[in-house]
């Protein structure tokens, strides 16, 4: 049985790594299959590798399963308490980076699931990844 929701603290790259094993066990025990699994654990990996680089308190990843506008989905919810975004726009934009990187972290997350949204401020970042449960 899935359990309701599972919270992980993310401030190191084992965090991230357990988060990427424990999206990929709930994906698949809520009833998301093959491909729906791998591009949610992407989308989730790609997130927490940039929370991990953009701040320094590290944050957290809560995975849930929870209804939406009557359909069931997974849910990926990844919280800092950084600087925040200052231009969403721009930091979704392919090739877009603030550092080394290829610039395509936020962008392939965003790709790979059916809803993502991004609250920011000066406070932190929020982040909701959404996979829809598809009925057999």
């Amino acid at each position: 049985m899935t359990p309701e929701q599972i919270d992980l603290p993310i401030h190191t790259t084992a965090d991230v790594e357990r988060a990427h094993q424990l999206v990929r066990a709930f994906s698949r025990d809520a009833g998301l299959t093959g491909r729906d699994v791998d591009e949610l654990v992407l989308a989730t990996s790609e997130i927490a590798r940039n929370l991990l680089k953009h701040t320094s308190a590290g944050g957290s990843v809560s995975i849930s399963r929870i209804e939406v506008n009557g359909e069931q989905v997974v849910q990926i919810e990844i919280r800092d308490s950084g600087p925040g975004i200052p231009d969403i726009g721009l930091a979704l934009q392919e090739g877009y980076t603030t550092g080394s990187g290829l610039g395509s972290g936020l962008s392939a997350a965003r790709r790979n699931v059916d809803t993502f949204t991004i609250d920011s401020s000066s406070e932190g970042t929020t982040i909701r990844l959404h996979k829809r449960i598809k009925r057999s």
